[in-house]
């Protein structure tokens, strides 16, 4: 285990329990969390959300997609980033904590080392690697705090640990030499949005 890794990035345990509380004591908490429980599971009356009516890519559920690298087609300069965009991933690994479902973090720990994979290469490893744009930063911020909602998960191993975090780590790498990084404007505000969530998570303020 990392022991330079600072965990809690979107919620403590003590703010986790509350939200728990919330749903248990507040009528609107729970219509919220039974809402994002039914699209998880792919139940109720519309079970992915907004995507058929524009369009975009699946959301994540405890269904789809397989956690392989198959299951994210290459798209144009992208390159299977497409379906991370809109999927809602932390989403997935945010109720995992909320509801403490052995399963749902297990599916969420399966998932990101394929994921670590597409922000890479895409769906082809032999690919070399992909360019790293605002897109991949926004992309990869996402899935860090997924990441960070699953650590404590019992199944990870070390290999698989190194593998998602080594990701994370030659993202950010790339975002430092891009000059557009530099910058607060238009899509430059993604790249600083990934050094201060990656800078926290690896304790590291000169990325930040």
């Amino acid at each position: 285990m990392n022991q330079n890794v600072r965990r809690g990035l979107l919620f403590s345990a003590d703010e986790i329990e509350a939200i728990r509380r919330k749903i248990s004591k507040y009528k609107w908490a729970r219509n919220l969390y039974d809402k994002l429980v039914a699209a998880i599971n792919e139940t109720g009356p519309e079970p992915y959300g907004y995507e058929e009516k524009t369009n975009l890519p699946r959301r994540f559920s405890l269904k789809w997609p397989k956690a392989d690298i198959s299951a994210f087609p290459d798209e144009g300069d992208d390159r299977g980033l497409e379906s991370l965009h809109y999927c809602r991933f932390m989403e997935l690994a945010l109720l995992a904590r909320i509801s403490d479902d052995p399963s749902a973090l297990k599916r969420v720990r399966d998932l990101l080392p394929v994921l670590a994979e597409v922000l890479l290469r895409g769906s082809d490893l032999t690919k070399a690697f992909q360019y790293v744009g605002w897109f991949t930063a926004w992309c990869a911020a996402t899935i860090l705090v997924a990441y960070d909602l699953a650590y404590d998960e019992p199944t990870w191993t070390q290999a698989d640990r190194e593998k998602v975090e080594g990701a994370f780590k030659d993202i950010m790498e790339r975002v430092l030499a891009e000059p557009s990084a530099r910058h607060l404007c238009n899509s430059g505000f993604y790249y600083q949005v990934y050094k201060v969530v990656c800078g926290c998570f690896f304790s590291r303020q000169d990325w930040i």
